[in-house]
This record gives structure tokens, sequence and C-alpha cells, in this order.
């Protein structure tokens, strides 16, 4: 009886912390349409974002597991697919953006025609997908290990969100235990991967980070007194 609550509880709690991950982009999609413009935010991770739900929720539908896997990820794709539709929209190249949608939209529906017409076993199927889905999760990778390179460059732990890291690190730990009790390797390893680079962030936050209006305050203070000065002072958005 306990053990089954646990479960219950590593279930529905990899499900709400995805569900804030899916959400947490909602602030710059916010700042998109107030501006008009897509400014410095970028389509790849909006896309992968789409794709990487689309390839595990159709794995979660092959694998029969409805909850969490499947109607997260469908909870996913409907932010995704709203972030991509406000990007279209308000980016200065809509044709280039209809493209890439458009060579994504047809990767997927290859995948989905393969899941479903199939000679193979199914249990070779759901492997294919397994690994279609690890491939599409390891471009979203090249995010996070790109701003731990910054951090790492610039010594300033304040680019990286505290609580969007913090986040992310719960959300796979729990992933990852839905794995173990799934003893599934494709849903263990990505998140395994997420978790140590999770891990990495904030072992990062606690060895730079700043005392609040310390080295900042300087810096700045330094920058009025010599305006050739190249330091600048980074703000970042809490999300």
């Amino acid at each position: 009886m306990v053990a089954e609550v646990a479960v219950q509880l590593v279930r529905a709690g990899a499900s709400l912390a995805a569900c804030y991950m899916f959400a947490s982009l909602m602030p710059d999609i916010r700042a998109v349409q107030r501006a008009g413009s897509t400014g410095n935010l970028q389509l790849l991770p909006l896309l992968a974002m789409a794709a990487n739900c689309a390839c595990w929720g159709l794995y979660g539908v092959l694998r029969r597991d409805f909850f969490p896997l499947m109607a997260t990820n469908a909870v996913g794709l409907g932010f995704a697919l709203f972030y991509v539709a406000v990007y279209y929209r308000h980016s200065p190249s809509p044709r280039a953006v209809m493209l890439k949608c458009a060579a994504t939209v047809t990767a997927l529906a290859l995948l989905t025609l393969y899941a479903l017409a199939s000679p193979e076993p199914q249990s070779v199927v759901q492997d294919h997908v397994g690994y279609a889905s690890m491939a599409v999760c390891a471009v979203m990778f090249a995010s996070p290990l790109a701003k731990v390179r910054e951090v790492l460059a610039t010594r300033n732990a304040s680019l990286m969100p505290f609580a969007l890291v913090a986040a992310g690190f719960v959300n796979s730990l729990l992933w990852l235990l839905y794995g173990l009790i799934l003893d599934d390797s494709f849903v263990i390893t990505p998140n395994l991967v997420n978790l140590f680079l999770g891990a990495l962030q904030l072992a990062l936050f606690a060895a730079l980070a700043k005392p609040s209006g310390g080295f900042d305050k300087v810096d700045a203070a330094k920058k009025n007194e010599d305006p050739s000065s190249e330091i600048t002072v980074k703000v970042t958005n809490s999300e």
C-alpha cells in the first residue's frame, strides 16, 4: 500500500514538474507579443520542445503509459504549438519559420506512420521510437550545455535563472525515479543526463553566486567612472 502511494506521488510529481518546465517559456513569449518582435528568442528550442513532446507522447501510446507519459507530453505539445504560433506571427522571416515547421511536422508524421503501420513487432517499433525520442532530447541538451559554457567563461551565475534550474533538477529526478520504477532505459537515460546537468548548474550557483547587490554594483560603478570600460552589468529577467 505504501509502495503504491509512493509510485503515484512520483507519477504526479513528475507530471507537475514537467508542466512547470513547459510553462517556463511563457514570460518570454508574452514579451514577444508585447514587443511585436521575436528579438533574441530562437526558433530551434521551440521546435525541439514540440518534437520532443510529440515523440515521447507517441512512445507513451506504444508503451500504453497514458499517465504520466502521454498526458504530460500532450500538455507540453500544446504549450509548444502555442509558442511556435506566436513566434511565427511575429517573426521577420515567416517563410523560413514555415519551412522549418514543415520539415519538423514531416519528420514527426513519418515517425508516426512508421509506428502505426510497421510490420515489425511492437517491441521493436517501441524501441525505435524510443531511440528517436532520445535523439530529439539530445538537441535540447545543447541549450543547458551552452549556458554552462557561458557561465564558466564569464564566471557569472546570474546568467542562469535559479528557479528554473532548480525546477529542472527536480523534474529530472522525478522522471528518473519513474523510469527506474518502469525499468525503462529510454526514460532513465535522458533524465540521468539532465539530472547531471542540473546538478552541475546548481554547483555553479553555489560556487559563483554573487552577494546581492555586491559585485554587480561595483562593476556598475567602475563603468560609470570609465566610459570606455568593457564591463557590462547583465540583467536576467526572472522566470
